[in-house]
């Protein structure tokens, strides 16, 4: 990646409070680089004067260079997001090989010292040819929420939907593309290293005590700020005096901690979080405070550890332990996590009653023993019988601590949040400390199994020994055989877990993307129609044109596949552009031509300096056709899709003309209106105020190598429907259709035996080659404790997706036996469901919530952040599309308050 990681060399630094960037404008003219339908971010769109792609790439090679000579990420350092979409584009049209999946890079690349040659130009004219366009402007709008007023969304990630630039980059990339908006962010030291704090904390100011909510002032500021810095800051902004003004941490609307004796301090140190009260208290006009009228306050100077406690409201809850936790700022994927390890009854009482402490393990690696004992105090506070709600201060912030990707206030995955916590939980607490013995994997080899699996366990043993390893610790037994006649290796070895991931389709399904692509047939014998059409996930993007083409029996050699959007062509697919690249609800189309490598770019036009090919009356060049109406008071809309043809790049206007309506006829209709005029534009980022008229005469015109054309419907003339109804059959219809599952099922297909696939190969020591084995888990040994993942969401580095399947699982008696093979596990196979982490919504606004069973009267309860209610069994099993993860505990440890089996 040309993701720049070091400090910029110059520039300006922005204003540390400004975690907002410039406001929207509302031109949908430039398409969003995000997902469809996204707001669009109208930049300027006259960039410096155009770099050929190898001079870019080596400015910015060169950029970088200076940038990795100064460091890593600096402190106190600006750095750039960038749409990654929009990124990757760039790095394709420069030629840059990061852009490409592997072994998926292009076949007959050129040399990149060649290509800087001119005078190689011409003899490698046609020899090699591109079919993508240069990028647009830079297009950073689907970074932002289009609820706020210019704030990042809080769901994007690093590598998914963004890059971070140095300076020096973005500047450069800026001034040749413009676009934007810029998006700095500054870096800052944390205890896992310096990193990039993407939002700042948003805290609410309070004058008095008794001031309204809604009469506070929000302002946002960094969790790196030191609280003297941020208290003249929120002073000045109040109008307030300083030196007359006092601050608190204002948690539930009371003087919960002062920090005027942590002035040194930042606002993360003093467990200050996103949306946090802070009261700034003014003395009263005879020189003194207004009075402290809450019963309880904490004050950093005389208490200093309880300044860092969970903070508990009071109550009654309608059982020990049923407590809401509250949302400390899209935490409510924690919460869920939370509330599910909470009542897992062994685990809990662990905690609970201190035993612990005699295997904490003060040495752990990042942890050192502290995420064991603020785990053990939320759960103290939780399970305190006078307890209804807690805010977990104290607990977020010392896993921000030790796990940065949990430190911000982004919504997070809570089965990642789970693994994490298991994980760190097992390390504080385990008996093996200092250094651990080396232990080597070794295979059966043709050994009995139950002789390789105790050998594996007393290997897992050496290392791991505690409580959470007794209870959420299994085996799988993995088969490996290799495909290869006359070889017949198989490597059997058996794996340690603690938790499951069950799929939700089979395999084969799994390794298989299904799109919608509407063919443009270059002699269509009827409407244009669309097909669905299914390939490889692995594949690449011309594994995907010849399955299309072969839909209509079309020349795939000939035939350009394009995402639409915006209602004009948004990009050109290069046959090696991996599928992964391709979004599951991106509008598709294929166009065929008569040569296609006359519609694509030569290597003169692409590499060559400037005028290095000139027009000429013997070369083709592509034309795309849009369509809008034009109209006196309303705003200008593309119609329809776009159409496209060749013609040759020098050509009179009447040709051209005559070119396009015999176009519009062939596919609009024999009976296409004659109302309408021919413009032209070289850039399809201005298609809408493209005012350069193609006349109908033989003036000879010098197209572009890639021409865009407008046709422009007079006002109040009928557009042919034809343009409404392809405009309505290119829309895709996204992922997978929900469907309904087993839980039953799901094991079935993780212990079928499944081929891998080519880009997931395994190395034979006995072929001494990678190849496509044959790979089968088993279930040896069943932990106490076991839970499940349904594997919901699939992501790669370009896109992710949900699957809203219907997965039906028991609340009790789930029978593993037959998935099993232990020879003496049989009676240890029945489990019964305690808690499930339920994820609502979609990958961009989801929220969690969790199901628990109490061990205290055995009755089910909700959990939404802070607030609880009791459910039936039937609510809980009826929320199939939304369960998450699973965990059941095994029949022998089922709490007496459950009663009786059912």
């Amino acid at each position: 990646m040309l993701a720049a990681r070091a400090s910029p060399t110059s520039g300006p630094a922005p204003e540390m409070s400004g975690f907002l960037v410039p406001a929207l404008s509302s031109d949908a003219d430039l398409p969003s680089a995000g997902a469809s339908g996204s707001a669009p971010f109208a930049g300027p769109t006259t960039p410096q004067a155009q770099l050929t792609p190898a001079v870019e790439r080596r400015k910015v090679l060169e950029q970088e260079a200076l940038d990795q000579a100064a460091g890593g990420l600096q402190e106190g350092k600006h750095y750039y997001l960038i749409n990654r979409r929009w990124y990757v584009e760039w790095l394709q049209w420069v030629g840059h090989s990061s852009a490409q999946s592997p072994k998926l890079g292009p076949s007959q690349d050129l040399v990149f010292s060649e290509l800087e040659d001119p005078s190689l130009a011409p003899q490698l004219c046609r020899q090699k040819s591109w079919t993508k366009d240069r990028p647009g402007p830079i297009d950073n709008a689907n970074l932002l929420d289009s609820n706020s007023t210019g704030a990042l969304k809080r769901d994007i990630t690093e590598h998914d939907d963004y890059e971070i630039l140095s300076e020096g980059v973005w500047e450069l990339l800026h001034g040749w593309y413009q676009g934007g908006p810029a998006i700095p962010r500054l870096a800052i030291a944390r205890p896992t290293g310096v990193v990039i704090e993407l939002h700042g904390l948003t805290l609410k100011l309070y004058r008095t005590a008794s001031t309204p909510e809604s009469e506070s002032i929000a302002i946002t500021e960094s969790k790196a700020t030191t609280v003297a810095t941020f208290k003249k800051r929120a002073c000045r902004e109040l109008g307030l005096d300083p030196d007359k003004t006092r601050i608190w941490d204002f948690y539930n609307g009371r003087r919960y901690t002062s920090l005027e004796d942590s002035a040194d301090k930042s606002l993360d140190d003093c467990r200050i979080y996103d949306d946090n009260p802070i009261l700034l208290e003014q003395k009263r006009a005879d020189g003194t405070w207004p009075p402290d009228d809450n019963a309880v306050r904490v004050s950093s100077t005389n208490n200093e550890w309880n300044s860092r406690e969970d903070a508990a409201t009071q109550g009654t809850p309608p059982a020990r332990g049923v407590v809401g936790l509250q949302n400390l700022g899209n935490t409510c994927f924690m919460n869920s996590a939370i509330q599910c390890l909470s009542n897992v009854p062994d685990l809990r009482d662990f905690f609970l009653k201190d035993q612990y402490k005699a295997n904490l393990n003060s040495g752990a690696f990042k942890t050192k023993g502290k995420l064991a004992e603020s785990y053990a105090k939320l759960l103290h506070q939780l399970w305190d019988p006078n307890t209804v709600q807690v805010a977990p201060r104290n607990f977020k912030w010392q896993i921000g601590q030790f796990a940065e990707q949990f430190a911000g206030y982004g919504q997070q995955d809570s089965m990642e949040f789970i693994e994490y916590v298991i994980d760190g939980l097992k390390e504080d607490v385990n008996l093996v400390q200092g250094s651990k013995p080396f232990v080597e994997l070794k295979e059966a080899e043709g050994r009995d199994d139950t002789v390789v699996a105790a050998e594996a366990c007393r290997n897992y043993h050496m290392r791991n020994e505690s409580l959470v390893d007794d209870l959420f610790l299994g085996f799988f037994k993995s088969t490996v055989t290799c495909p290869e006649p006359g070889c017949g290796r198989v490597s059997v070895t058996f794996d340690p877990f603690l938790s499951v991931k069950l799929p939700l389709v089979s395999a084969a399904e799994d390794r298989t993307a299904s799109f919608d692509v509407l063919i443009v047939p270059k002699s269509p014998t009827g409407p244009i129609q669309k097909h669905r059409v299914s390939v490889a996930k692995f594949g690449n993007a011309n594994n995907l044109i010849e399955a299309a083409a072969k839909e209509l029996d079309l020349e795939a050699s000939n035939c350009i596949l394009t995402e639409i959007y915006s209602k004009k062509i948004y990009k050109f697919f290069e046959r090696t552009d991996s599928v992964e690249s391709i979004g599951l609800t991106d509008t598709l189309v294929l166009y065929e031509f008569e040569d296609a490598t006359e519609f694509q770019m030569s290597a003169a036009q692409r590499w060559g300096p400037p005028g290095s090919a000139a027009p000429d009356a013997r070369v083709r060049c592509g034309i795309i056709i849009h369509h809008r109406q034009a109209q006196a008071t309303q705003r200008v809309d593309l119609l329809g899709i776009p159409l496209a043809a060749c013609v040759n790049q020098q050509i009179s206007g009447h040709d051209l003309n005559e070119t396009v309506r015999s176009l519009m006829k062939k596919y609009l209709g024999p009976d296409v209106s004659e109302e309408w005029k021919l413009f032209r534009t070289g850039e399809k980022w201005g298609l809408l105020e493209c005012h350069q008229a193609v006349e109908d005469n033989d003036e000879v015109i010098n197209l572009d190598w890639r021409q865009y054309l407008i046709v422009e419907w007079k006002e109040g003339v009928e557009v042919p429907e034809a343009l409404t109804r392809l405009e309505k059959d290119s829309g895709n219809s996204g992922s997978r259709k929900p469907s309904s599952v087993e839980l039953d099922s799901c094991f079935q297909m993780f212990t079928e035996t499944d081929k891998l696939s080519e880009m997931d190969t395994w190395w034979c020591s006995r072929c001494k080659d990678h190849r496509e084995a044959f790979k089968k888990m088993e279930f040896w040994a069943l932990p106490p404790v076991l839970v499940l993942q349904l594997k919901r969401f699939t992501y790669n580095q370009y896109s992710r997706e949900r699957l809203d399947t219907a997965v039906a699982f028991p609340l009790e008696g789930l029978d593993l036996g037959r998935f099993s093979i232990q020879p003496d596990g049989a009676h240890h196979q029945v489990y019964d469901l305690v808690s499930v982490s339920k994820h609502m919504g979609g990958l961009g606004g989801g929220h969690y919530v969790a199901y628990a069973r109490s061990s205290e009267d055995g009755r089910w309860y909700y959990y939404n952040d802070s607030s609880v209610s009791e459910a039936t069994p039937a609510q809980v099993a009826e929320d199939q599309v939304g369960a998450y993860v699973l965990f059941y505990i095994r029949r022998d440890r089922r709490p007496e308050a459950w009663g009786p089996p059912a």
